[in-house]
């Protein structure tokens, strides 16, 4: 592998993208470069916080594009706006680390997926809870199938966020739903999705401008249904990842605000039974970020597609988009997941 890192370009660097910047300085694998923000305040302050010369500041990135020798651009602004600098920097030739989600549209996210397969470089989505440990130790006991097949399961998130996400379209969706779906397709990785009955809504009493809820039954082949319930306006905090198996119940608990690490098996005699975590990240949110770009790294200098390239991440944008075009018609969507 080579030795040198990916010089990379971050745009948006007020919210999330000053993590990456602060985990990714040092970075074996991506080093921040240039960073790229509508804010002069905000970026004279990430400039002296992570030793970047004034010249690393910009305010578009087709400027930073046009002075700064790079190999790739994070992008880590509003999701609505990750679509636009995604095309922009595949047009330029550059490899692309986007923060989940990769867009909040399915067709443009197909469309991104072809435009960089013919300017030859890479996608990779910042989806990192399926490297969690107990995702990981969840999917290896699936495939292994250590407790019999899986027959029905839900995950249910209630999360009580102090108030609403950045302006999109079904934000709760987008924004945080695609990160349970991307875990519930991963520990389930050898079934395929088939179809999908959703439902993205506002509580009656919810203030959120677009949805801060969804639920839905997700099938896979086999007849095993899930149910997902997901929102960011709950009152109280609950995080519970169940499996029923044939022989005993795998489940995972805990407040996803500080990232649930319990699993256990439980069984009909009454056993409760703690499992241990197989590696994998742990709830720092550097390990996530650096995980990730290594990955990409890996995907760039030695062609080792990762489970969250853009075209994988198809999948997890698929079921979003099913959830959608259940709402607006009340039917269930029937999907042709290709492997």
């Amino acid at each position: 592998m080579a030795e040198e890192p990916l010089k990379a370009i971050f745009v948006g660097v007020g919210g999330r993208g000053r993590h990456y910047l602060e985990h990714l300085k040092d970075s074996p694998h991506v080093r921040p470069v240039a960073i790229v923000d509508i804010s002069r305040e905000i970026l004279e302050r990430e400039r002296l916080a992570n030793g970047l010369p004034e010249t690393a500041c910009f305010t578009t990135l087709t400027d930073a594009l046009r002075h700064i020798p790079a190999d790739t651009v994070g992008v880590t602004t509003h999701a609505r706006l990750h679509a636009q600098f995604v095309r922009e920097a595949i047009l330029a030739g550059k490899h692309v680390l986007v923060e989940k989600p990769f867009t909040c549209d399915l067709e443009e996210a197909v469309r991104l997926v072809e435009l960089a397969d013919a300017h030859g470089v890479k996608i990779v989505v910042t989806q990192q809870i399926r490297y969690f440990r107990t995702e990981l130790t969840m999917r290896r006991m699936m495939l292994e199938q250590a407790y019999g097949p899986p027959g029905s399961g839900h995950m249910h998130h209630y999360k009580p966020r102090s108030g609403n996400y950045p302006l999109s379209d079904h934000m709760q969706l987008w924004q945080m739903t695609v990160h349970e779906i991307d875990s519930l397709l991963s520990v389930l990785a050898q079934h395929k999705v088939t179809r999908v009955f959703g439902y993205s809504f506002e509580p009656s009493w919810g203030n959120w401008p677009t949805p801060s809820t969804a639920v839905a039954t997700i099938e896979f082949d086999g007849s095993i249904p899930f149910t997902l319930v997901s929102t960011s306006q709950a009152r109280g905090s609950a995080y519970e990842f169940r499996i029923e198996c044939a022989e005993a119940t795998l489940v995972q608990r805990g407040p996803l605000q500080d990232i649930p690490t319990t699993l256990h098996a439980e069984y009909q005699d009454g056993r409760v039974v703690p499992l241990p975590l197989d590696a994998g990240i742990d709830v720092e949110p550097g390990d996530g970020i650096n995980w990730v770009a290594r990955l990409l790294y890996e995907y760039v200098v030695d062609s080792v597609e990762p489970d969250v390239s853009g075209r994988h991440n198809l999948d997890i944008l698929r079921v979003a988009d099913a959830i959608i075009r259940s709402t607006e018609t009340g039917q269930a969507i029937s999907l042709d997941v290709p492997s």
